[in-house]
């Protein structure tokens, strides 16, 4: 049985090889443009209370000119004090930020997030859309690197890498790893034509092109996926005008899962839109990582059972967790952060059974999210 373990680490590692070339093969972005353009960054939030004033400051602090961009916060029901933090970070800063108090009718039965996205595009002024969530944490050139990759490659879309800040606890320091392996594979998967992973943390579009395909319309009724579905879209009506910003300056901090409940939430919203893009590369993606890492629990099976000699499976194990390493530790190196061995090979181990458990429960039950309830 051997030879069935073989050949499900070779696919996967093959795999790994093209994800690897990708990443090392899309260039570091130096700034090249000096065209400053007017910027609407748009910040959905529900019960931001605690986050969303260093957020506003975060954006104070950016070195593009304040009188070239204004921040939009569409507020989606919250119950803190999330809208008066806002208003009061209004009155005295030297930037432009607009409160935008959404309605929406029907938070059961459409993403919420989607529509208060569209609410903002809606009340925007500039050419180019920069989405963050209102828990992000930005470097102080975020938006020019942003606008030096929009308007310097002729894009309608920007995608931008977004790393968990993980704090001391050991699971946010796991899910920094796994995020490492997500900003890895959405950038290669650009650099070879193959636009499929992007993160709505760190997302900018052209508002005429949002426009022009109709913003969410289609798939309003998906909770999550604000980010994959227009990315689809822009990719479908402007192929290869959709790009990955590989640079350490346009890095987005975003704060991990707070327990295991709220990953396990997390993650469930997560796997459960792959089945609604009614793409074929992100079904085939998807269905291949899931039977990949069913073949590797299966070898484990095997092995506890006797039918696979200890030292081959270790032996193959060994090679996965080995180019996986290579991946996340060029992805931790480019983010200048430090990539901690306990983290990655409690993550490379388990991923497996993360893998396989939240591919079948994305296809069963439901999750909560910002308090509410949803059906995947």
């Amino acid at each position: 049985m051997t030879w069935f373990l073989f050949t499900i680490i070779c696919l996967y590692g093959v795999f790994l090889i093209w994800i690897i070339t990708g990443w090392k093969k899309l260039p570091a972005v130096k700034l090249v443009s000096r065209n400053e353009i007017f910027i609407s960054v748009v910040i959905p939030v529900r019960n931001e209370a605690r986050n969303i004033g260093i957020l506003l400051q975060d954006l104070e602090n950016q070195d593009y000119p304040a009188n070239k961009f204004e921040v939009i916060v569409v507020d989606d029901h919250s119950t803190d004090e999330t809208r008066e933090i806002v208003m009061a970070s209004r009155l005295k800063s030297v930037i432009t930020i607009r409160l935008v108090e959404f309605k929406n009718t029907y938070p059961g039965q459409h993403s919420s997030k989607k529509a208060a996205i569209t609410a903002g595009v809606d009340a925007a002024s500039g050419e180019l859309i920069v989405l963050t969530d209102g828990d992000s944490r930005l470097k102080t050139g975020w938006l020019t690197f942003i606008r030096n990759h929009f308007t310097a490659m002729d894009l309608k879309l920007v995608a931008g890498p977004v790393f968990v800040r993980s704090g001391r606890s050991f699971i946010g320091r796991i899910q920094s790893v796994e995020f490492a392996s997500l900003i890895g594979s959405g950038a290669a998967l650009f650099a070879w034509n193959y636009p499929t992973l992007c993160n709505g943390a760190n997302l900018a579009f052209s508002r005429r092109t949002f426009l022009e395909v109709g913003g969410y319309s289609g798939n309003e009724g998906i909770i999550s996926g604000d980010d994959e579905f227009l990315l689809k879209k822009i990719q479908k009506k402007y192929p290869g005008q959709a790009g990955f910003l590989k640079s350490r300056e346009a890095i987005v901090l975003t704060p991990p899962a707070e327990n295991i409940r709220n990953f396990i939430q997390q993650r469930k919203r997560w796997a459960g839109k792959w089945k609604k893009h009614g793409n074929s590369t992100n079904m085939y993606l998807a269905l291949f990582i899931f039977f990949i890492h069913c073949g590797i629990l299966a070898g484990f099976v095997l092995t506890l059972l006797g039918y696979i000699p200890v030292l081959n499976f270790a032996g193959l194990i060994f090679v996965k967790i080995f180019l996986e390493f290579i991946l996340i530790r060029d992805i931790f190196n480019f983010a200048g952060m430090k990539m901690e061995p306990g983290p990655f090979i409690t993550c490379s181990i388990l991923y497996s059974f993360y893998a396989v458990i939240f591919g079948i429960l994305a296809n069963t039950g439901g999750y909560s999210w910002k308090g509410r309830k949803y059906k995947n």
